[in-house]
């Protein structure tokens, strides 16, 4: 590799980690999960409470669902977002058949709602409306904040009384609205901008190298490749296609050429092996399965050879078997030989 490849290698891992880090610090501030959501850290995140009432032992999870979709016994927490219209039919429908909703502001403008009875309001910490069965209780996002819990806990607390006090058997941070439009979550819908950032100019950093430096690693190696036929494959093909047309007799009698001539092959010290004398030569040489070589003798020395298929099958085995026969029986001899 020459000297100029080498400076540019090294400088390519010292630029990628500089990029990061610049990236990272300067991208998008120190909240690189948006504000009012229970992964955010930043001033406006609800890290801090979501920890917090886990320590207390409160059951309390993350969801990302549909009000539709959960159960009615579970206090829902949503941020008020474009996404999510309180007035909407689904939202007033999930109240009124037992839901309980905690619904966050996030800005001073004050949200009218237009449905359900007033049961309870402190200043402007929050207001309880009974619906139906349910309650929606409308309060201050920023009292759950990690910056408005520094500054004081007194509003949390007295939103954390109210709910209590509603019944439940969980606390859900339902985030679905937030970044969602009624649609299903997805990782890079819900990714930050700063993330999809970072991810394009890696994908353009590659493919510039690719397209500066793209060359094939290392030289074409051909690959040769030798395919070994089976044996006897065109005497089984043959057979399977007169198998299909039901011609029995061609079929054994393929079978039968096959196996007179593995005898042949296997003792070719013995006189002109045929048809009509192979067994005689099995006998004298006292080979095992004399029975089967027998039957498949006669059957084969008879002139109509009519039989069923069920009967041609039956000794299409047996010269399969005797055909094992006589290699296993070359084998041992070539062992014997050797020896």
């Amino acid at each position: 590799m020459k000297l100029k490849s080498k400076k540019e290698i090294i400088f390519i891992i010292f630029l990628v980690p500089l990029f990061l880090l610049v990236s990272l610090n300067f991208g998008n501030g120190k909240d690189w999960t948006g504000s009012y959501t229970v992964l955010s850290k930043g001033d406006k995140g609800f890290s801090g409470v979501y920890k917090t009432l886990k320590a207390l032992n409160y059951a309390v999870k993350l969801e990302n669902n549909n009000l539709k979709k959960v159960q009615k016994d579970s206090l829902q927490i949503i941020v008020q977002s474009r996404n999510f219209d309180i007035e909407s039919e689904e939202v007033k429908d999930w109240i009124y058949n037992g839901g309980k909703l905690l619904c966050l502001k996030t800005s001073d403008t004050d949200k009218v709602v237009l449905y359900g009875q007033v049961v309870k309001q402190t200043d402007d910490i929050f207001t309880t409306v009974q619906y139906g069965k349910g309650y929606l209780v409308f309060a201050n996002g920023d009292s759950f904040t990690n910056k408005g819990l520094l500054k004081s806990t007194d509003n949390a607390y007295s939103i954390l009384q109210e709910i209590d006090s509603l019944g439940y058997k969980k606390i859900c941070f339902n985030e679905f609205y937030f970044y969602n439009s009624g649609e299903e979550t997805s990782l890079w819908g819900n990714m930050p901008i700063s993330f999809k950032v970072i991810i394009y100019q890696f994908i353009f950093l590659i493919a510039a190298i690719l397209f500066s430096r793209g060359k094939r690693f290392g030289k074409i190696v051909p690959l040769y490749e030798e395919t070994e036929r089976t044996e006897n494959e065109y005497i089984y093909s043959v057979a399977s296609l007169y198998k299909q047309g039901k011609c029995w007799d061609v079929i054994i009698e393929s079978y039968y050429e096959e196996f007179i001539g593995e005898f042949r092959k296997g003792y070719s010290r013995l006189e002109e092996i045929n048809k009509g004398n192979w067994y005689k030569y099995w006998e004298k040489e006292q080979l095992p399965s004399s029975n089967k070589a027998k039957k498949l003798q006669e059957f084969m020395g008879s002139q109509s050879k009519k039989g069923k298929a069920k009967e041609y099958i039956q000794m299409i085995q047996n010269i399969e078997q005797l055909k094992k026969t006589l290699k296993k029986r070359r084998e041992n001899h070539w062992k014997e030989l050797k020896r």
